[in-house]
Protein backbone atom coordinates (compact mmCIF):
# COMPACT_ATOMS: atom_id res chain seq x y z
CA UNK A 1 0.00 0.00 0.00
CA UNK A 2 1.33 3.51 -0.86
CA UNK A 3 2.53 5.33 2.04
CA UNK A 4 0.16 8.70 1.51
CA UNK A 5 -2.96 6.20 1.42
CA UNK A 6 -5.39 6.85 4.44
CA UNK A 7 -7.07 4.01 4.08
CA UNK A 8 -6.28 0.52 2.67
CA UNK A 9 -9.27 0.06 0.12
CA UNK A 10 -11.15 -3.13 0.55
CA UNK A 11 -9.62 -4.22 2.94
CA UNK A 12 -12.04 -4.06 5.67
CA UNK A 13 -14.60 -6.30 3.82
CA UNK A 14 -18.13 -7.49 5.46
CA UNK A 15 -16.69 -10.74 6.46
CA UNK A 16 -13.30 -9.50 8.15
CA UNK A 17 -15.36 -7.20 10.43
CA UNK A 18 -17.52 -9.86 10.81
CA UNK A 19 -14.15 -11.88 12.64
CA UNK A 20 -12.91 -9.17 14.16
CA UNK A 21 -16.07 -8.42 16.09
CA UNK A 22 -15.95 -12.25 16.71
CA UNK A 23 -12.19 -12.09 18.07
CA UNK A 24 -13.12 -8.37 20.37
CA UNK A 25 -15.75 -10.82 22.01
CA UNK A 26 -13.44 -13.75 22.87
CA UNK A 27 -11.02 -11.31 24.16
CA UNK A 28 -13.11 -9.21 26.57
CA UNK A 29 -14.53 -13.04 27.87
CA UNK A 30 -11.37 -14.06 28.47
CA UNK A 31 -10.96 -10.99 30.34
CA UNK A 32 -8.76 -9.34 28.32
CA UNK A 33 -8.82 -5.12 28.82
CA UNK A 34 -9.34 -3.79 25.27
CA UNK A 35 -8.94 -0.02 26.08
CA UNK A 36 -12.09 0.97 24.39
CA UNK A 37 -12.55 3.14 27.80
CA UNK A 38 -10.63 4.39 30.51
CA UNK A 39 -9.88 2.30 33.70
CA UNK A 40 -11.83 2.70 36.75
CA UNK A 41 -11.57 3.81 40.19
CA UNK A 42 -14.45 4.03 43.26
CA UNK A 43 -13.83 6.94 45.42
CA UNK A 44 -15.84 5.72 47.96
CA UNK A 45 -14.34 1.99 48.72
CA UNK A 46 -11.03 2.58 46.73
CA UNK A 47 -11.67 -0.52 43.90
CA UNK A 48 -9.81 0.25 41.24
CA UNK A 49 -9.08 -1.26 38.06
CA UNK A 50 -5.35 -2.03 36.30
CA UNK A 51 -4.10 -4.31 33.36
CA UNK A 52 -1.47 -6.46 33.87
CA UNK A 53 1.35 -6.95 31.32
CA UNK A 54 -0.55 -9.55 29.73
CA UNK A 55 -3.45 -7.81 29.11
CA UNK A 56 -5.88 -8.62 30.99
CA UNK A 57 -7.83 -6.14 33.23
CA UNK A 58 -8.02 -7.00 37.33
CA UNK A 59 -9.45 -5.29 40.09
CA UNK A 60 -7.57 -4.54 43.48
CA UNK A 61 -8.24 -2.19 46.28
CA UNK A 62 -5.86 1.13 46.80
CA UNK A 63 -3.28 0.70 49.57
CA UNK A 64 -3.37 -2.90 49.48
CA UNK A 65 -1.43 -5.22 47.67
CA UNK A 66 -2.03 -5.60 43.51
CA UNK A 67 -3.71 -9.06 43.23
CA UNK A 68 -6.97 -9.59 41.32
CA UNK A 69 -10.35 -9.29 43.32
CA UNK A 70 -12.10 -11.30 40.53
CA UNK A 71 -14.61 -8.05 40.99
CA UNK A 72 -15.96 -6.16 38.03
CA UNK A 73 -17.27 -2.59 37.39
CA UNK A 74 -20.60 -3.10 36.14
CA UNK A 75 -22.05 -0.97 33.31
CA UNK A 76 -24.73 1.54 34.65
CA UNK A 77 -27.00 4.08 32.72
CA UNK A 78 -25.22 6.89 31.14
CA UNK A 79 -21.94 5.74 30.75
CA UNK A 80 -21.06 5.30 34.08
CA UNK A 81 -20.57 2.22 36.14
CA UNK A 82 -21.49 0.73 39.49
CA UNK A 83 -19.06 -0.73 41.99
CA UNK A 84 -19.25 -4.20 42.56
CA UNK A 85 -18.55 -3.39 46.76
CA UNK A 86 -20.34 -0.51 47.72
CA UNK A 87 -22.42 0.16 44.95
CA UNK A 88 -21.56 3.98 44.26
CA UNK A 89 -21.72 5.10 40.69
CA UNK A 90 -17.96 5.32 39.02
CA UNK A 91 -17.00 7.36 36.05
CA UNK A 92 -14.14 6.64 33.67
CA UNK A 93 -11.19 8.54 35.04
Amino acid sequence: MPENDKEPAGILTPELLREIKRVHLLAQEAGFFLNDRKLLRCHSCGLQEDVVVTGQLITYKSGEAITDSGLRFEKGAGGTYVCPVCGSTVREK
